[in-house]
């Protein structure tokens, strides 16, 4: 079954309607709510907490995946990403560049991956360019990686084509 992520505007984060809508969308299509990741940015996820909550809730609760994205850039609370319902975290792509030859980088973003994983969430890790920053995150058991060393972004209207090609690090290190 293919897996679709998505950004997530801030507007449809105050959008009580939002999850409904969405989920009408998708039985329209035809396609399981599981099948789509909502990204949402730090920032967006954290402006109003209580009313982000309850949207988030209502997504996680119809089976959407709920991905909070650009992980690390210095927003979130640690209390405010174990209250909301994740269940993956996207490590900020300024890390993901640095961690094949930065310490502290990698320092950072294992301990972001021990957190993530002892939360029972999974863990994506954006700005991958370099294979020795693909090893690195395979060493530390990180779930998924995105980055040019990967694939290059694509239009919309290619993205169907290419569904199929999101793996796990092992497989994508086994492979590439």
């Amino acid at each position: 079954c293919a897996q679709l992520a998505v950004n997530l505007s801030a507007g449809l984060v105050d959008d009580i309607e939002f999850p409904d809508r969405l989920a009408e969308l998708m039985a329209g299509q035809g396609v399981e709510n599981s099948q789509l990741t909502i990204e949402i940015t730090e920032t967006a996820a954290l402006t109003q907490p209580s009313r982000t909550l309850d949207i988030l809730t209502r997504l996680r609760v119809k089976g959407f995946g709920l991905s909070l994205d650009d992980f690390g850039t210095g927003y979130s609370s640690l209390t405010q990403l174990y209250r909301m319902p994740f269940n993956e975290i996207k490590i900020d792509k300024s890390l993901g560049l640095a961690v094949g030859q930065d310490r502290e980088a990698q320092t950072m973003v294992r301990s972001m991956v021990d957190l993530a994983h002892n939360l029972g969430m999974r863990v994506c890790a954006e700005g991958v360019e370099t294979p020795a920053a693909l090893q690195f995150l395979e060493r530390i058991g990180c779930d998924y990686a995105q980055g040019y060393l990967l694939a290059r972004p694509v239009p919309a209207i290619d993205a169907r084509a290419r569904l199929g090609t999101v793996m796990p690090v092992q497989r994508l290190h086994a492979v590439g």
